[in-house]
């Protein structure tokens, strides 16, 4: 947020995730005596944040919206936004990681006109380009984080015996419920002593590798 401000001049940034069925907000970055400062946040978008209008139309087509002089502009000067900040450049920029649309980046100035100019949309692009990445690949791991934990709940749940194990056969992990079944120890599983290639009937095994091996 503060490579995006310094780069456009701008006087005011915003971050938008598309985050579950609805955007929102989550930094907002101001511009005080040539000092950019950003706070975090989570709060949902409304009128009184950013010019909806732009909003609407930049994610509903995917594509940049700059608009040199919003206040004389017909199709923005009505915006509540724009109408109470008399907002001046404004630029909405979409953060695209491959052909998904994962947030937007809005910035505005209110002092001056024009102030998006080609030369910083070019880098501006560059940082947009880098921070889709960077969301999508937390939203991801934040994914598999909450993967994991349901496995976990379910393994220590011990309703059913749940063993984890590696391509060599070896079983590093498994719940209370698993070694009562097969009357091993906690001891032995931590020693490296359990396989699940012993505890299978060997009328299986060959099977069982073979699935391995495909999958």
């Amino acid at each position: 947020m503060r490579m995006a401000l310094e780069q456009a001049g701008a006087g005011r940034g915003l971050l938008v995730l598309a985050n579950g069925e609805a955007p929102r907000i989550l930094a907002e970055a101001s511009t005080i005596f040539d000092t950019v400062s950003v706070r975090l946040c989570d709060e949902p978008l409304s009128a009184t944040a950013l010019p909806e209008t732009g909003l609407h139309y930049a994610w509903r087509t995917g594509g940049n919206v700059i608009v040199d002089d919003a206040i004389a502009e017909p199709a923005y000067a009505a915006d509540p936004y724009i109408a109470e900040h008399q907002t001046r450049s404004m630029m909405f920029l979409p953060l695209m990681a491959q052909t998904k649309l994962v947030g937007m980046l809005y910035l505005e100035n209110n002092l001056a006109p024009g102030i998006f100019v080609p030369n910083r949309i070019a880098m501006l692009r560059l940082l947009a380009s880098q921070a889709a990445i960077t969301v999508e690949n937390a939203r991801l791991y934040r994914e598999l984080e909450q993967r994991e934990a349901k496995i976990r709940r379910l393994v220590d749940a011990n309703i059913v015996g749940i063993f984890i194990w590696d391509r060599d056969g070896r079983i590093f992990d498994a719940n209370d419920a698993f070694l009562s079944i097969v009357s091993r120890t906690r001891d032995e599983l931590f020693a490296g002593h359990l396989r699940w290639t012993e505890l299978t009937p060997s009328s299986w095994l060959a099977q069982d590798r073979q699935r391995i091996t495909k999958s």
